[in-house]
């Protein structure tokens, strides 16, 4: 009895519950894979990215959004929200005009991370007369 009221005691003063005692087990839901909607737009394009979960959400939560080519973005959001029940979280990202070259998204949250890669199309204009 003692050792469980010291247990307690020190879960207690620290905040937190040992591994296994009184823990609650966060959502299992991990992302599986990340696609766009083009894996080659062109400047100033919106480009749609879908990632697919491992199961339904059990609980609302949503996916950090990250880029190491975030200076070929206009716009990128930095987090996705899903809510309990979704199996795919949805956001956009808007390629600058002035992009050229990689592009390089990620999705992550506790159960792991997935990535799309992509390259930047040169746009062009052309007209006959």
């Amino acid at each position: 009895m003692s050792r469980i009221l010291v247990i307690l005691s020190l879960s207690t003063c620290l905040g937190v519950a040992p591994a296994g005692l009184l823990a609650r087990p966060l959502d299992a839901i991990r992302p599986n894979i990340l696609v766009p909607s083009d894996s080659s737009p062109i400047p100033g394009e919106t480009v749609t990215y879908t990632v697919s979960l491992s199961g339904a959400a059990s609980a609302a939560g949503y996916m950090t959004i990250s880029s190491s080519t975030l200076s070929n973005f206009a716009s990128l959001p930095s987090e996705a929200s899903y809510n309990a029940g979704d199996s795919t979280v949805t956001f956009s990202g808007t390629v600058a005009t002035t992009a050229s070259g990689a592009l390089q998204v990620s999705a992550s949250n506790s159960g792991g991370v997935v990535s799309a890669y992509g390259t930047v199309e040169a746009g062009s204009i052309s007209f006959r007369f």
